[in-house]
């Protein structure tokens, strides 16, 4: 099971080097293809997102399940800026989270279904070409 706590590790980043492995192949995508159309067509969300939905569902467990270990804590004041605690996230109930996701995965996804159709063929330009070459 995924622990929202490994979110913010620097070694998250070779994890989502694995999933973009893993995607290609399965998609059989090349390397230069765009990430947004390579999740697309895999049907998978991109990591980063799949880390915020996981935080956001872990933030509500917090805050309702009265067996979670940090159920009624009260975190200190932040004492660095840079660094973003789980007090941070916006709460999600896990039935929501499925859509949650998926609202957050479009407004990241800025491709066009014109990308992922193939280009189709100009017979005409091609025919063109043949004679002028003939």
């Amino acid at each position: 099971m995924y622990q929202p706590v490994w979110a913010r590790s620097c070694h998250a980043k070779k994890v989502d080097a694995e999933l973009n492995n893993a995607c290609r192949i399965v998609t059989g995508h090349l390397r230069p293809t765009p990430f947004p159309l390579l999740y697309r067509t895999a049907g998978v969300a991109p990591p980063d997102i799949r880390r915020q939905t996981h935080g956001s569902t872990e933030k509500h467990k917090q805050e309702t399940d009265l067996r979670h270990p940090l159920f009624d804590h009260s975190y200190p004041r932040a004492r660095l800026k840079t660094r973003k605690n789980l007090r941070t996230v916006d709460s999600v109930q896990p039935d929501q989270a499925a859509s949650h996701r998926l609202e957050l995965w479009n407004t990241w996804d800025n491709t066009t279904n014109e990308a992922i159709q193939p280009q189709k063929n100009n017979f005409r330009q091609e025919a063109n070409c043949r004679e002028k070459i003939g």
